[in-house]
């Protein structure tokens, strides 16, 4: 079972990676493609060093139901600020 998980969560895994690093770059000038590029990976690598520090600070606070109920919220804002931003992004492209 663990390694059946395991394996779940790395196809996940990976496809969050490549999709969200492919959106983030979608654009770029070749000039800041490098930049770009690290800016992606040390956010990537903050969020997954820091967020289980912080998410057990939240279930000592909140228990585990509660730490789900702020992940609801922060994963709804963050897909409300993602397509907010998205079909800003595509008007501009398109002027």
């Amino acid at each position: 079972m663990l390694l059946a998980a395991g394996a779940i969560f790395g196809l996940g895994y990976g496809n969050f990676q490549s999709c969200a690093q492919a959106i983030a770059l979608k654009g770029i000038s070749v000039e800041r493609l490098g930049i770009d590029t690290s800016t992606f990976y040390i956010f990537l690598d903050s969020g997954l060093g820091f967020g289980p520090y912080f998410l057990g600070v939240v279930i000592q606070s909140l228990g585990y139901g509660g730490m789900y109920e702020v992940l609801t919220i922060v994963i709804l804002l963050s897909l409300a600020a993602f397509v907010y931003l998205f079909r800003k992004r595509k008007i501009l492209d398109n002027a």
